[in-house]
């Protein structure tokens, strides 16, 4: 395996654009923060960091830099194509034509998983008074009797209504709570390293909660973004990203990041509702589901 990363980055860094090369020309990075997920874009800020020092020797010197901007994602999404205000981002795998909506554009993609799946274990927000009505489900059909909430043009959507799942996506980040507290819907599905910031900071976390125990989990590897034509910053990312795994770099900081929410995922007791996303390459080979592994 370290014999089989160890060529993948020499062809890389022997294949490497001229311009980026021989011209010694500076890249300058600049990272969409949405300011939403500060746990999240800390980590995936610092792993970038790493990954730029670390192909300092074949790319040259870089400037990095972190944009908080309240954008969509369609937003976000032709803003990294334009590269004027962000180039780059993170966000769920998916391939163009998976898009929701792919008439706003596609970005390239880095295709590296950089957080062990974390945000495929979905956690269910829910209204504090209906904590009983949830201690009582037991099977995912009970589940889908219930409706769910989802932001406006999340890529998450399509997978949970292909599985049969009700889903009100009429809300954005902004109303999604709000929206939830009024009945509007029964939960909102969130990542396990969204649920505490977002709880945290909204103004009706007073009335709401995470269902204890309870998860949906399905294959969703994040990955870096960058404009459509910017593949000489994609080969880049992917570079440094083969090199941190193999020298366990990648590992230590995702660690000092995720523990607790690892070792969440691994308590007896909890019960998890699979999904299906066949959109996943299979070469991503990504780790065994924390509930399956011995």
């Amino acid at each position: 395996m370290r014999a089989s990363v160890w060529l993948l980055c020499t062809l890389l860094a022997f294949s490497l654009p001229a311009l980026a090369v021989e011209q010694g020309s500076q890249m300058v990075f600049r990272y969409w923060d949405w300011g939403k997920t500060p746990q999240r874009d800390n980590y995936q800020f610092q792993l970038l960091r790493a990954v730029l020092e670390n192909t300092k020797p074949e790319y040259g010197g870089y400037s990095l830099q972190r944009v908080m901007a309240s954008f969509s994602t369609a937003r976000a999404r032709r803003e990294i194509n334009h590269g004027n205000q962000i180039n780059v981002r993170v966000g769920p795998y998916h391939t163009p034509t998976s898009l929701s909506n792919p008439a706003v554009g596609a970005n390239l993609s880095v295709d590296f998983p950089i957080a062990e799946n974390l945000l495929g274990y979905r956690q269910l927000i829910i209204r504090k008074a209906d904590l009983g009505k949830f201690a009582s489900i037991k099977t995912e059909e009970e589940l889908k009797k219930l409706t769910m909430g989802q932001g406006r043009g999340w890529e998450d959507v399509r997978l949970y209504r292909a599985e049969g799942y009700r889903v009100d996506d009429s809300a954005n980040i902004d109303t999604l709570f709000q929206m939830l507290v009024r009945k509007r819907f029964d939960y909102i599905s969130m990542s396990i390293i969204e649920t505490s910031s977002f709880l945290s900071d909204d103004q009706f976390s007073s009335e709401l909660t995470v269902a204890p125990s309870l998860f949906i989990y399905y294959p969703l590897p994040l990955v870096y973004y960058v404009g459509i034509n910017e593949s000489a910053m994609a080969e880049r990312i992917k570079l440094g990203l083969l090199r941190l795994e193999q020298e366990g770099i990648k590992k230590k900081l995702f660690e000092r990041f995720y523990a607790g929410e690892v070792e969440e995922l691994k308590r007896e007791g909890n019960t998890f509702f699979e999904v299906d996303n066949a959109v996943v390459p299979a070469d991503f080979k990504l780790s065994p589901p924390y509930f399956r592994r011995p």
